[in-house]
């Protein structure tokens, strides 16, 4: 539940980061040119990426020593072996 409000927010985050950067034009509607759905998807497709990495690190796990680890689990935990 917690992972599926988190990610929920994500989403709200990550529009209003689009908005931001590319906020409406009152008045033009075709402001950013013919390149800003170019523009806006590299955008979308950055903050993405980021947010997958952030997802990754629960999958991984977190390592020995990391005081502020949080509820992401050690790799043993997950059932992970060493390589």
């Amino acid at each position: 539940m917690k992972l599926r409000a988190a990610q929920s927010a994500w989403i709200k985050f990550r529009n209003a980061q689009l908005e931001m950067k590319f906020p409406p034009h009152p008045k033009e509607r075709y402001y950013y040119g013919s390149v800003f759905p170019i523009c806006s998807m590299l955008y979308l497709h950055q903050l993405t990426n980021d947010r997958l990495d952030t997802l990754r690190e629960w999958l991984a796990g977190g390592t020995n020593g990391d005081v502020c680890v949080g509820s992401v689990k050690l790799p043993k935990e997950l059932g992970h072996k060493k390589r």
